[in-house]
């Protein structure tokens, strides 16, 4: 008798194991139509870093026109003095030239990082949202689910 109840049990189990398979896959399914295709577009866009290069262009523009103000600011403020084409309007222009390479080089890496986090948002966002198996019952060796690569 103590066996038969055993086996009554394990249908039990297996029957729950089996509609939770069935709630698995209606929820990948939704999961890989509804989700899945925003995420990997959004995903690609990271790769291209076309959002990035856009804000980018825009201030390096930004950046090259306050230069270029400067420096005529600078070259008018020389010529008014008598010292155009001097040593020190030579030196502050140079000066002004590094100070735009760095602005310029700052504002690509902070571009790169925030696409770098962008991505890494995106990723966990996809992972945390993925379809997961309940847990109130085991699921049988044949429903188990293999999860899929987002990369």
């Amino acid at each position: 008798m103590g066996s038969s109840g055993s086996s009554s049990s394990s249908t039990r189990e297996t029957s729950l194991s089996i509609e939770q398979a069935k709630i698995l896959k209606s929820r990948q399914a939704d999961y890989e139509k509804y989700f899945l295709p925003e995420l990997l577009d959004m995903l690609n866009e990271t790769k291209t870093d076309s959002f990035q290069n856009v804000a980018r262009d825009t201030q390096q523009a930004q950046i090259a026109k306050s230069y270029q103000a400067s420096a005529d600011k600078l070259s008018q403020q020389m010529a008014q003095r008598g010292l155009s084409g001097s040593g020190v309007e030579s030196l502050a222009l140079s000066r002004m030239g590094s100070d735009r390479a760095y602005a310029t080089s700052e504002l690509a890496q902070k571009a790169k990082m925030a696409n770098e986090q962008k991505r890494m948002n995106l990723l966990q966002m996809g992972g945390t949202l993925s379809p997961q198996p309940t847990t109130a019952a085991p699921l049988s060796q044949s429903s188990k689910q293999s999860s899929f690569s987002l990369l």
